[in-house]
């Protein structure tokens, strides 16, 4: 099979083509301009210190994570408003860059989904629970209404 100069320029010309339609396609979190940076070893401990927290320790590599990722970040947007009249917050940890802190928290698998209040973990989402965005919402309001996750 020979392939001619010409024949492989054009092929090349159109596989650029075709990445700069896909590049320029893809998500790049523009729909989601005040989504948060993930919780480092550095910052972790302060940000938990009030209310209560659904965090997600998840890997970039992953493909279960970058499944995901488009529901996390929609179920952060839809509970903007009310996550801070129920004082819970979604936040996540990228344990590739803080594999530390993921170890430390004893983080086996990803994506692990926990929820925290200022005294530490308080329980892990159950493995049988529903991964969209209905299900964190619910989760999150039934585990904000709790009085067991608050101090007396």
């Amino acid at each position: 099979m020979s392939f001619s100069l010409n024949s492989l320029i054009t092929k090349i010309l159109w596989l650029q083509v075709f990445y700069i339609i896909v590049a320029s396609t893809t998500t790049t979190g523009e729909e989601y301009p005040d989504f948060p940076e993930p919780l480092t070893k550095a910052n972790f401990n302060e940000s938990l210190s009030k209310g209560l927290h659904i965090v997600e320790f998840y890997s970039p590599y992953c493909s279960h994570c970058k499944h995901l990722e488009p529901i996390w970040k929609e179920t952060w947007k839809q509970f903007q408003k009310e996550s801070h009249k129920l004082n819970i917050y979604f936040n996540q940890v990228n344990c590739i860059e803080s594999g530390d802190l993921c170890h430390e928290e004893n983080i086996e698998a990803f994506p692990t989904i926990r929820l925290y209040n200022k005294d530490g973990v308080i329980k892990t989402y159950p493995s049988n629970g529903e991964r969209s965005v209905a299900g964190f919402l619910k989760f999150a309001k039934n585990e904000a209404k709790n009085p067991d996750n608050f101090d007396e």
